[in-house]
């Protein structure tokens, strides 16, 4: 029936169907569905296998990626652990484990696990470890001078060589990624520049002045020397993160006539210390202003001081200020809450000028005291060997040595405290100047003490010597009256440099060492010794305080003794401010720093008894001084010219200044101004000290440091 209903149209395509067809038709089609199956099934067959596999990969793949992220973690906390140890001052040290063969896992039995900071390390990752080790490469460390092109080019650098190895092993014990990276860690002394300030930099000399060495800038630059005046920068590499400008920023409209600035096309210093002028320069002046004008490194670039000056640089971190704090509270005992900073950490001699209300009537100032418990103040007042007697006769003030935890060191205070072992008198040829300190009987070492004044003509409150007759008054600060009233009057922890250099070497004689764990006069721990001074009284951690220590006969920084060695350097550190009269380290150099709140600066012509009593500057002549070190101290002004206050009329004198000016922060306890009303700034013969920048840095010279990596590979061998 099928066969009748058949379209006549296709007769000529369509053949009829016999009976005998249908069947072997219908066998085909049988065989021709299960061969469809069997590739249908086939195909199932292996897409599940491709799919399981797959997954498989898959799996594999991620292990694999999330081992390598833990083995470059692992890199990571190694590298940051070294590069913390610089930071702190301290150096890598211990050895690495041994190298393990193929086939086999690091820091096993029989590789071993290293020690110090380059031991075995396993850090936990989320179902897997990193096993981490250091090796350090040979040849540690180089003195380089950072390349053109690096971070910080042109300055120079102390540069180690490590290598990480960091092994990502599952829970099954089985190896998922081994990876090692090569890096090198450069630590840059920053008292490599004439002048380096965190904030804006204004030079703005009143006088002529000539400048060799670096400058830099984490903010804008600006020049503008007075009328008739001109600023010529030698050799110096000169950088700011901000732009440079020609102008005052105070007064942008302003202008100065005649005023010129020039820059050295040749930044290479052609002397050791201070290049002479016309000996490598080619000085090419900046556009002058009317009004405050950028000068762009467009123009720079075009007038031939690409080289010699760059805006835009990258920013440098500097240390944190809290790196030069005493611990906090500084009261001695308190080292359980109290922690010093860096440098009050690591500091040969600690010493604290210690004030106390002992008797309860609300002041620090009385001389006499009874029932005072040495062991309540850990101090061996009267020098008999031991804390527990009871004394009387017991000033407010006194001098302790502290240790790192902030703890008194009875043996180093009586040693360091007592004129019958640290003899010496105030240098002025009279015996009566003696200034006490602490012991019974009014007399004093000249090494150390204080002064203070309660009034400036109350002779009750002022220290007297065995005939009844008043000392010396000490410090007042002119510019601090408008605060503190009366005359402006600082309580002082006096340090006399030229005595307490004789008084270390004595005590070290006698074998009663004064320097912690009883290192040498020449000791180079920190690259030389650091001395920490403060004070510990009423109001000493306020945002003002009239506190400060004075060094003076400082001229030769070195022990009178023949024979006694020279120090290899040395950084006085305070967290007030520094008072430093007379001339300092120009009798046998050596690298020297001081690093304070403020440094205030006292001529050879100052006298305590006559300049505290003149409130006019005029009745107040400076002599000229010499200083020859660094500087770290706190500014209010972005005004390089007045970084060192000034107290007195220099008229013609000159303040001779080998150096290097760094600014980090605003002052915190001494922030009086420092107007022109309490000072005649003298000639300013200041230059860096290109020795700074040969590898003669003082002590513990603040720094930063970063790491640049070399070489990252992945081992494939197990």
């Amino acid at each position: 029936m099928f066969d009748d209903q058949l379209p006549q149209q296709l007769d000529s395509t369509v053949h009829p169907i016999r009976t005998d067809d249908r069947d072997a038709e219908r066998g085909f089609a049988l065989v021709l569905a299960l061969l469809v199956v069997f590739v249908l099934s086939a195909l199932i067959t292996a897409y599940w296998a491709a799919t399981m596999g797959e997954a498989k990969l898959a799996v594999s793949s991620t292990d694999s990626i999330h081992g390598q992220l833990a083995a470059e973690a692992g890199i990571n906390l190694r590298c940051s652990a070294i590069r913390a140890e610089f930071e702190e001052w301290e150096r890598p040290a211990g050895s690495p484990p041994g190298e393990p063969s193929v086939g086999e896992l690091p820091c096993t039995q029989t590789t071993g696990t290293g020690s110090g900071a380059y031991e075995c390390v396993t850090y936990p990752f989320a179902g897997r470890s990193a096993v981490t080790y250091v090796r350090e490469e040979p040849g540690n460390p180089t003195s380089i001078i950072i390349p053109p092109g690096d971070r910080y080019a042109s300055l120079s650098a102390e540069e180690w060589r490590y290598t990480v190895s960091s092994t990502a092993v599952n829970t099954d014990g089985f190896p998922e990624a081994l990876l090692e990276m090569r890096w090198k860690t450069r630590n840059v002394p920053i008292w490599q520049m004439f002048a380096l300030y965190s904030t804006d930099l204004q030079l703005k000399p009143g006088d002529d002045m000539a400048i060799h060495g670096p400058i830099h800038s984490n903010g804008d630059l600006y020049f503008y020397p007075g009328s008739d005046d001109q600023l010529d920068l030698y050799d110096s590499t000169i950088t700011m993160v901000g732009g440079m400008f020609r102008g005052n920023p105070a007064d942008p409209s302003g202008c100065k006539s005649n005023s010129a600035v020039y820059i050295d096309a040749n930044v290479a210093p052609s002397s050791p210390v201070a290049p002479p002028a016309g000996s490598n320069e080619n000085l090419i002046r900046l556009p002058d202003y009317c009004p405050l004008q950028e000068i762009t490194q467009s123009w720079l670039d075009s007038n031939g001081l690409g080289n010699a000056a760059e805006t835009d640089v990258d920013p440098i971190s500097f240390p944190p200020v809290e790196d030069f704090d005493p611990p906090k509270p500084l009261s001695a005992g308190t080292s359980a809450t109290a922690v010093g900073g860096l440098y009050w950490q690591k500091a040969d001699l600690r010493v604290v000028l210690t004030l106390r209300d002992l008797n309860g009537d609300s002041d620090t100032i009385d001389h006499a005291v009874d029932n005072v418990s040495e062991s309540t103040y850990g101090v061996d007042f009267n020098y008999d060997g031991d804390t527990s007697d009871t004394v009387n006769d017991m000033r407010e003030m006194w001098i302790e040595v502290r240790n790192p935890d902030n703890s008194v060191n009875a043996a180093a205070t009586r040693r360091l405290t007592d004129p019958r072992t640290c003899p010496g008198q105030w240098n002025s040829g009279s015996a009566t100047d003696n200034k006490p300190v602490g012991p019974l009987g009014g007399t004093h070492p000249a090494t150390i003490w204080y002064t203070y004044e309660k009034t400036l003509n109350d002779d009750n409150w002022k220290w007297k010597d065995s005939g009844g007759s008043s000392l010396r008054l000490g410090v007042n600060d002119w510019r601090e009256v408008a605060h503190f009233g009366s005359n402006g009057e600082m309580k002082l922890l006096e340090v006399d440099m030229g005595r307490i250099w004789d008084c270390l070497h004595d005590a070290d004689a006698a074998g009663e060492d004064i320097l912690y764990l009883g290192r040498s006069l020449d000791d180079n721990t920190n690259g030389g010794l650091v001395f920490y001074f403060s004070v510990d009284g009423p109001d000493s951690d306020a945002a003002r305080s009239n506190y400060g220590v004075r060094f003076y006969n400082a001229n030769r920084m070195r022990s009178t003794t023949g024979g006694v060695p020279l120090p290899i350097g040395l950084t006085l550190v305070t967290d007030h401010a520094a008072y430093i009269m007379g001339d300092f380290n120009t009798d046998d150099w050596i690298p020297t720093a001081v690093i304070s709140d403020t440094v205030i600066i006292l001529s050879n012509a100052w006298l305590d008894d006559d300049y505290s009593f003149q409130s006019n500057k005029n009745n107040r002549p400076a002599l000229s001084t010499t200083l020859n070190s660094a500087f770290l101290a706190g500014k209010n002004s972005t005004n390089l010219n007045t970084y060192p206050v000034l107290l007195e009329n220099w008229g013609n004198d000159t303040l001779s200044l080998m150096t290097s000016f760094v600014r980090l922060f605003p002052p915190r306890h001494n922030a009086a101004s420092n107007s022109t009303t309490y000072y005649r700034w003298p000639t300013r013969n200041w230059d860096f000290d290109q020795r700074f920048a040969q590898g003669q840095q003082p002590p513990m010279a603040p720094r930063f440091t970063y790491s640049r990596q070399e070489m990252f590979t992945r081992n494939f061998e197990w």
